[in-house]
């Protein structure tokens, strides 16, 4: 465990002190003489008590008072635990820029619902990941780097144009596969896959890094 503000501890030593002191610190009273002290032992008892620094007896209340002080103290030098935590998910987000991504038959076309969708997984990412956008077409092409970035990730996804040209979703996703394992911070790696499906249908099939299925596919 570590302290933000570890000199409040310092607190502990005249706090603690000061409650300890006030159980050892007794009444000064006046000293008179009487015939006999037998109607005065309760007296006596109450006298021997508050004798200055007398020794120190075993007090509940001393306890709870000290446990309370050093609560405080410690939460005011703001204590916190520093641990090794996994990186977080390397993404790349592949969208279709096909020319079949130009159809109206989503509005207004399919590679604007899919920029939608894009959006959205750029919004549902958790903190550590990285994500990178991937254009493909004809040939795959990188939109970004890997970035922690949300704004140049929209940005990238605005600036997507469809091509007259037919996809070649093998080659992007083996692209995207690579990309994954070039990147040594982390063992988990995700492939988004954005398209409307005009391509191969055994080209989905999720691309293996190092033997492992490289990410999930998600087509629109």
């Amino acid at each position: 465990m570590h302290l933000i503000t570890p000199l409040a501890l310092l607190w502990l030593l005249p706090i603690c002190g000061a409650i300890i002191l006030m159980y050892i610190l007794k009444l000064k009273r006046k000293d008179v003489l009487v015939s006999s002290t037998f109607l005065w032992r309760q007296v006596i008892r109450d006298v021997q008590a508050n004798a200055p620094f007398q020794k120190l007896r075993r007090n509940l209340l001393l306890l709870l008072q000290i446990i309370v002080a050093t609560l405080v103290i410690t939460a005011l030098a703001r204590p916190f635990l520093q641990r090794m935590a996994n990186g977080g998910r390397n993404i790349v987000l592949i969208l279709d820029t096909s020319a079949s991504m130009s159809a109206t038959d989503s509005q207004p076309t399919r590679l604007d619902e899919a920029k939608r969708k894009a959006h959205e997984l750029v919004k549902q990412r958790k903190p550590g990941d990285l994500m990178m956008i991937l254009s493909a077409s004809s040939r795959p092409q990188a939109a970004t780097g890997f970035t922690r970035e949300a704004p140049e990730l929209d940005r990238a996804i605005d600036n997507l144009k469809a091509h007259d040209t037919p996809t070649n979703m093998r080659d992007a996703l083996n692209l995207a596969a690579d990309l994954v394992a070039s990147r040594n911070n982390s063992d988990i790696g995700v492939i988004d896959l954005l398209s409307d499906g005009g391509f191969e249908s055994d080209t989905t099939s999720s691309p293996s890094v190092g033997g492992q299925p490289a990410g999930s596919l998600q087509v629109t």
